[in-house]
């Protein structure tokens, strides 16, 4: 019991690490206070998919590997403790990527937004 008291939180601490490392590197594309309903930003695909998504990848791939470990173990002993927890911590990894999700996203000006530019008077 003490040794998976052990592992389920070296594997949990780690899990939280990931998760502050993400949102300190996500939080570069975070829209600026007051910058709010400007056009443009500071989002930058190559910086997104080159430096978040392999870090989002490594820790998918992690706790993929975990999850199997995790129910080919609860199979044998029947303890579902460690379900809950990687359940939690998967919760936990989706309120993250929501949370980045809100502070990156950016409203387009109505005057500079493609929909008033498309529906604008033509000129006469």
């Amino acid at each position: 019991m003490n040794l998976i008291l052990r592992r389920s939180t070296a594997w949990t601490i780690l899990n939280l690490l990931g998760m502050a490392v993400f949102l300190r590197l996500a939080s570069e594309l975070w829209v600026l206070p007051g910058e709010d309903n400007l056009p443009g930003g500071p989002g930058d695909a190559f910086y997104w998919f080159f430096v978040l998504v392999p870090v989002l990848l490594g820790y998918l791939t992690l706790n993929l590997i975990a999850l199997v470990v995790i129910v080919k173990r609860a199979r044998e002993t029947r303890a579902k403790m460690r379900i809950y927890v990687w359940g939690s911590v998967a919760i936990l990894w989706l309120m993250v990527f929501r949370y980045d999700n809100i502070r990156s996203f950016r409203d387009i000006a109505p005057p500079t937004g493609t929909f008033s530019m498309m529906h604008s008077k033509p000129y006469a």
